[in-house]
């Protein structure tokens, strides 16, 4: 059953980029990847914050924001793209975020040199062709099942199939290939980033 919510698309406020980070640390704290990165609970919720806070204040001028509010204002989900020719960020971009990148893995900085093997190996299989490219789609668990990340998905899906895009995501979850199977995406590759870890990618191809 989807619940009423509220989808804004635009430039976040810094209020918000606060509620969306502390939103993904919910959303993610049962990530295979960021349990294996962090496996102080506590930990994992600030680094996951951290890390979201950077990404979504520093997405470059490609990038395109929604943010599901309910009826009280809260923020309930929040999906985040890069338009075409938007990745690689700017350099400026990504060096802006490397303080906050450092702070998270702080405590295991044997973890942050496998997340960034794992970085390097998605890069290396990104698409070459002009795609619409998903970087961040999270819901808070107390609203999930309830259409929400499907209503952010929508607006932006429906502006790919109005240009004849690509649109291209990564995940960490194997449950996540179902869900996102549903709106057209399909598994590309299963990218192995250490035991009983992995990263799937997936491509929704352009629609005549």
């Amino acid at each position: 059953m989807s619940e009423a919510v509220a989808i804004e698309e635009g430039p976040l406020d810094r209020a918000t980029i606060r509620a969306c980070a502390e939103l993904c640390a919910r959303a993610f704290a049962e990530a295979t990847l960021f349990e294996r990165f962090f496996p102080s609970p506590e930990r994992r919720a600030r680094s996951i914050a951290t890390l979201h806070r950077a990404a979504l204040a520093h997405l470059g001028p490609a990038g395109v924001c929604s943010v599901a509010r309910d009826g009280d204002g809260g923020v309930r989900g929040v999906a985040a793209w890069l338009a075409p020719g938007g990745f690689p960020p700017p350099v400026r971009e990504q060096l802006v975020r490397l303080p906050a990148v450092l702070a998270a893995f702080s405590p295991h900085f044997g973890a942050l040199r496998v997340a960034a093997r794992a970085e390097a190996a998605t890069v290396a299989v990104h698409p070459r062709e002009l795609h619409w490219y998903l970087q961040l789609l999270a819901v808070d668990p107390a609203a999930q099942r309830r259409g929400i990340g499907t209503a952010l998905l929508a607006p932006v899906l429906e502006r790919v199939d109005a240009e004849g895009a690509l649109a291209y995501l990564e995940t960490q979850d194997e449950a996540n290939l179902a869900y996102y199977a549903r709106v057209g995406f399909t598994l590309d590759r299963r990218i192995e980033v250490g035991p009983g870890a992995a990263l799937f990618t997936m491509r929704r191809e352009p629609r005549p």
